[in-house]
């Protein structure tokens, strides 16, 4: 270790995500984790939420 070279951390050093890339190469940052707790803990929300929005009267055909 005290012959390795310190490299430069500096702008060039981060890399900008976009769009699907972001979930794809990073999905513990969105789900919490990147495991199956993460997906799990995901389709929960989605669901929790769905009913949510459907008992405040929300997504119903008019």
């Amino acid at each position: 270790m005290a012959n390795a070279k310190a490299q430069a951390y500096n702008d060039n050093s981060i890399t900008k995500l976009e769009g699907p890339d972001r979930v794809r190469k990073r999905p513990a940052v969105i789900f919490g984790t990147a495991g199956l707790e993460g997906c799990q803990h995901s389709v929960f929300e989605i669901l929790s939420n769905s009913v949510d929005e459907a008992r405040s009267g929300y997504g119903v055909g008019e």
